[in-house]
């Protein structure tokens, strides 16, 4: 019985590899076509996508495979790494009901914000109400 069971393992062993590049396949194409739909910002915290770390683009599950979600395109949405990993196999609902995902948004304004203050320049040690000593251009 041993050897039938190891004649049979083979072919279904290839059978298996076959579906899951199938599957690699689909979620590929799916992947592509919800990239040129929507795929520049985190589906949750709204983060636009840079390389590598935390701010790379990944593709999550909304309804994760282990809690019967598919590799439907209504599935899949674009979230950045430290979501998709803080997520995990937890529902959508929990998630975006978080105090993490909530305190991720609040750090991402205010870096937005720093971000776009623009540069204040250092005071100077001249009192405002006296005439500066500097050579003006003529004009």
């Amino acid at each position: 019985m041993g050897g039938y069971r190891r004649a049979v393992a083979g072919p279904l062993a290839s059978v298996r590899a076959a579906f899951a590049a199938i599957g690699r396949a689909r979620r590929a194409d799916a992947a592509g076509r919800a990239n040129r739909a929507r795929g520049t910002h985190c589906f949750y915290c709204g983060v636009e996508f840079r390389g590598e770390g935390k701010r790379a683009r990944t593709i999550d599950h909304r309804i994760p495979k282990a809690r019967g979600g598919t590799d439907a395109m209504v599935n899949l949405v674009f979230a950045c790494q430290a979501c998709n990993r803080r997520k995990a196999g937890i529902d959508e609902d929990t998630f975006v009901a978080s105090d993490w995902l909530r305190d991720r948004r609040r750090d991402l304004e205010r870096e937005r914000l720093a971000e776009d203050e623009p540069a204040r320049e250092p005071p100077t040690s001249e009192p405002p109400d006296q005439p500066s000593h500097r050579a003006e251009p003529p004009g």
